[in-house]
């Protein structure tokens, strides 16, 4: 017998690998950057998310998170980061597309979404406000990945933080051990 073929650098074997690191890590993520459209600022905007059967799902709109634009985006890049580290562990593109009831994907979905919704009410209530106030967006891989931790690109995603309207009300909180400070 002769030596075996790298199978490392067959193109089938990279595209597998790369699908199976995609899955991986965005089923395990809890939250991920979303980048799409043309966004006035073209910083990625977080978003928690559900992976079912190859697709991550993100709730938008009325109570829910707020990801402005993202059901009228069409091509979509998903960064993935470590719930550890938060380092990015891959970034992939994909396609978005605005699923309803109606759709044969809604059911499961919907309730994966539901059951990894944190400090959830209602349950079937719960899917039943998205059918009527939310948009549920199913963010589908193109097999397109951007970069790994193997291969990271060399720009930085640091960025300025949004401008917003959020502000702490009155006296900061007394800090145990932490020394009061007068005005001057």
């Amino acid at each position: 017998m002769g030596p075996e073929p790298d199978s490392a650098a067959a193109p089938g074997h990279r595209t597998t690998v790369a699908a199976t690191l995609v899955g991986e890590a965005s089923r395990k993520a809890g939250l991920v950057w979303l980048a799409y459209g043309d966004q006035v600022d073209s910083t990625p905007r977080p978003a928690w998310h559900v992976w079912v059967d190859g697709a991550a799902y993100v709730v938008t709109g009325g109570a829910e998170q707020d990801v402005p634009g993202l059901a009228a985006a069409t091509e979509v890049t998903v960064i993935v980061p470590s719930k550890d580290t938060r380092a990015r562990i891959v970034t992939w593109v994909g396609r978005a597309a605005v699923i309803t009831a109606s759709d044969e994907t809604w059911p499961a979905a919907t309730t994966a979404l539901a059951a990894g919704r944190l400090n959830a009410e209602g349950g079937a209530a719960m899917i039943d406000r998205w059918s009527r106030e939310c948009t549920v967006v199913q963010i589908t891989p193109t097999g397109q990945v951007v970069e790994t931790s193997e291969d990271p690109s060399p720009a930085s995603l640091a960025a300025r933080p949004r401008e917003t309207t959020a502000t702490t009300l009155g006296r900061q909180p007394y800090m145990l051990g932490g020394i009061r400070r007068r005005g001057r």
